[in-house]
């Protein structure tokens, strides 16, 4: 669902991320639909300040274990990113 429902905004249009469009494009296999959105790295003080802005984390539960990756989910779809970058922790 996404969390940020006023028309009035810029942000109001909803994005269908596309991760595999993303990957045909990155390996150049035929012409991108469109232009795809990635960020590769976004500072932790501006993830919260439009988090905090735009009461992005209203609905989640802090104590859930996934709540970081619940977050950063959140966040990307709202910028209108085609994917969430993670990794996994040694």
């Amino acid at each position: 669902m996404f969390p940020f429902d006023n028309k009035n905004s810029p942000f109001c249009v909803e994005i269908t991320p596309n991760w595999e469009g993303l990957v045909r494009c990155i390996q150049r296999r035929g012409t991108p639909d469109r232009v795809y959105f990635i960020e590769l790295f976004l500072d932790p003080e501006v993830q919260t300040a439009i988090c905090q802005r735009f009461q992005l984390l209203d609905e989640l539960d802090r104590s859930d274990p996934f709540f970081e990756q619940k977050r950063q989910i959140i966040l990307h779809r709202f910028l209108g990113y085609d994917y969430v970058r993670c990794s996994l922790e040694a």
